[in-house]
Order: structure tokens, then sequence, then C-alpha cells
């Protein structure tokens, strides 16, 4: 009876012990669904100071960047490098990156006992630093090569102490605080609409010619990167690109990469189709009735890169 007794206790008390920590990790994770997970210390720079990342910047620029950032800048949302705040007048956006992405989580540490666990902790550091190191790469295409095509104004990729300059922002819970932006990497772009919902609108209002010029601008935006040497490798195009003042724009810009051999027709076409089969599979899907004029803007721009090709040799 009394071995019962017990075992019942130890029992009690080892659900007790999983009810609280299931409850603290259900409250856990409904703060991050509610918060969408920012926070400050999240986006605050304390990575090494790495002259490549530096970008010079006239004091008429810096002036007129800093007057962009003399209002309050609203949580919009978050993508899988940065978070974004849109700001009081709705023409631009400032994302913030997100650095606790590129750092190894503290558990981490307590792998290293063991060869197994010294690897993985090698192949994380590794496979981070790579992310990081790609990322602020795509930034800087952004800016300095690619700077009408994505609307980018400004980047601020190392800490700095020359900026003092606090940004007032609104979270996700309407809460009001105020970042250091000499402490944070961040970028500012214009801000667009997202292409598929402006598509979407297109349809329902049955504008069939600006759907039209939509699609050739989003392939002369395609064809201008590939001029520049330069190929986005997050295939999701269609997600990514917003409109703008009659033009597409490259909005995500955490994905561009260096690419030689664009100027072969061949590896021209290659990489064309393969960036828009996601825009032609959802106008399949969500809108068919440009699908025969969105194919043939593709041949059309594949028919004049070999003709380009032809005159030059």
């Amino acid at each position: 009876m009394k071995l019962f007794i017990t075992l019942f206790n130890v029992s009690k008390r080892f659900f007790v012990i999983v009810f609280i920590l299931m409850s603290a990790l259900f409250i856990a994770k409904g703060w991050q669904l509610i918060s969408d997970g920012f926070r400050q210390d999240k986006i605050y720079h304390d990575f090494p100071h790495e002259s490549q990342w530096e970008v010079s910047f006239s004091p008429q620029q810096e002036k007129e960047i800093m007057a962009i950032l003399d209002q309050p800048f609203h949580y919009l949302g978050k993508g899988c490098q940065v978070y974004v705040f849109a700001s009081q007048d709705q023409k631009y956006v400032i994302k913030f990156i997100r650095y606790h992405k590129y750092r190894l989580p503290f558990w981490i540490a307590y792998t290293d006992f063991f060869q197994k666990g010294k690897e993985y902790v090698v192949s994380r550091r590794d496979h981070r630093q790579r992310g990081y190191y790609n990322s602020l790469r795509s930034y800087k295409i952004a800016y300095e090569q690619l700077p009408e095509e994505t609307a980018t104004l400004y980047i601020h990729l190392n800490r700095t102490f020359h900026l003092h300059k606090k940004l007032p922002i609104i979270d996700r819970l309407g809460r009001h605080s105020s970042l250091d932006l000499d402490n944070t990497g961040f970028i500012v772009q214009k801000r667009v609409m997202p292409l598929e919902p402006y598509l979407l609108q297109m349809k329902k209002d049955q504008k069939t010619s600006e759907t039209e010029k939509i699609i050739g601008s989003f392939l002369e935006m395609v064809e201008h990167l590939y001029d520049k040497g330069m190929t986005n490798k997050d295939y999701n195009c269609l997600k990514n690109a917003g409109y703008l003042e009659g033009k597409i724009i490259a909005m995500d810009i955490g994905s561009f990469y260096p690419q030689n051999g664009l100027e072969d027709p061949h590896e021209f076409q290659k990489e064309l189709i393969n960036f828009v089969k996601h825009f032609r599979r959802w106008s399949q899907k969500k809108y068919p009735q440009i699908l025969f004029v969105f194919d043939e803007k593709v041949d059309q721009l594949i028919e004049k890169k070999r003709k380009q090709c032809t005159k030059e040799s």
C-alpha cells in the first residue's frame, strides 16, 4: 500500500511538472504568435565590423534619408531575414536585419562535449555564417547595382556611431518605442504594392491591357537583372515582386547572386524559365486569361536575346 502511495505521489509530481512545462511552452508560443516574434534584441547589431559592408553616401543623401526617418514606422510583417516596418506616410519601408537568425542558440554549447557534437556545432556555425554573408552581399548588390529595380534608397550594414538617430516604431501590439539606428542593420526602400493582390484586382476590374503591361514590366525587370550579371535565387518571384508607379519592383532583396554566362542565350533561357515558372503556375491557376500573353512575352524575350547574340558574334 505504501509503495502504491509513493508511486502515486511521484506520478502526480511528474504530471504537475509536465503540465507546468507545457503551459509555459504554450504561453511562450502564443506570445510569439501575437507579437510575430519581434523583439528589439533580435535586431541589434553585435557582429564584428567588416569593411566589405561599408557603403559611402554623400551628406545630402544621408540628410534626405534622415528626413524620411523623421516619422513613426508601424510594424508590417516579417520575412526570413528581416522585420519590416512601414512609414506613417505609407511611402517607405524600413527592413531590420534579424541578427538572431545568424547567432547560434545557447543550448548548442552543451553539444560540444563529444566529437559528433563538435562537428554539429561547426556545421551550424558555417551554415549561419554563409547565410549572413549571402544576405548582406545581396543587400549591397541591391543598393549599388540594382537600385532602380529594387527601389532601394539606403542600406546600413555595420554598426556605426555617426547617425545619432532614434526611430519611433509601433509594434504589432500597438506599443510605442524607439530604436537606435546606429546599433541596427537596416534597409530603406520605397513601399510598393505586392504584385499578387494587384494582379487579382486587375482581374476583378477586367483590365486586361493593364495586366499585359504589368507582365511586360516584370520581364523587363528580370532582363535588367540578367544584363547586369545578377540572378534572384528565390524563385517565388510573384510573392517577392511589387508594383510602383507603373513599374514592377523586386521588393525582396535578400537572394541576389552574381552569375556568369547569362549573356549566352541558352543560359539566359534556362535561368529565365526557372525563375518565372512559379508566376506561370500561378497564372494558370488564378488568372488563366493572361497565360497566353505571358508565354508569348517570355518567348519574345528569349528570341530577343538570341538575335542580340547573333549580331554581336
